[in-house]
């Protein structure tokens, strides 16, 4: 029997921060990368005013789902000492509040201690649905990244545009596209779109 707490951890909290360059990476919004632009107000428990009424503090809604995200959601976990991997449902929203040092867990979940650095962000509070983490985007605003994917995981920030081929601008830039692409296999069918893709990649005019 795994033992709940302390020995247990997120998998998704275990990070790769590699060395080498960053590389591109083809982002979806609302499916691997969330701006942080909705707002809502939350109250602030325990805090309640001479009216009775409890004051709010304004949070940046991340989640792809916003307030239809499910209460619970089920996680891969790892047992520190066993090192067996597992799953079980934790909380479905993270609440975040960032500042000079990242973005610290602000509510009790499991397979996460309370206060742990989550990613980083611009000051102020945030929601984002467990399995994300903050950080930035090109312009320098604050999003939530899928943990598979984004900086913590080796690639460029969201926005960053596709780098240009060496030779961009050249039939030999399309020959090469189209070789990787049926690469172990020559009769591979490659689409009229997927074609003009290519050729819009090597900034080529497309076909009719």
């Amino acid at each position: 029997m795994i033992r709940i707490g302390a020995s247990i951890i997120a998998l998704g909290m275990i990070c790769s921060f590699p060395a080498t360059a960053a590389e591109y990476y083809e982002y979806s919004p609302h499916a691997d990368v969330m701006a942080c632009d909705t707002t809502i107000e939350v109250p602030t428990l325990g805090l309640r005013k001479a009216d009775g009424t409890y004051p709010t503090r304004t949070v940046h809604d991340c989640r792809p789902y916003g307030k239809s995200t499910p209460s619970s959601k089920p996680m891969p976990f790892i047992n520190r000492q066993t090192r067996e991997r597992f799953v079980q449902n934790s909380a479905g929203t993270l609440s975040l509040q960032c500042g000079e040092y990242g973005c610290a867990l602000q509510n009790d979940v499991t397979g996460y201690t309370k206060g742990a650095l989550i990613g980083k962000g611009s000051a102020g509070n945030y929601l984002i649905e467990n399995g994300w983490y903050l950080d930035f985007d090109t312009e320098g605003n604050t999003v939530a990244y899928r943990n598979d994917v984004g900086p913590n995981q080796g690639q460029v920030p969201f926005g960053t545009p596709r780098p240009r081929p060496a030779d961009y601008g050249k039939e030999s830039c399309y020959d090469a596209k189209i070789a990787s692409a049926q690469e172990g296999d020559a009769e591979i069918a490659i689409s009229f779109d997927m074609m003009n893709e290519m050729r819009s990649d090597c900034g080529l005019p497309t076909e009719e």
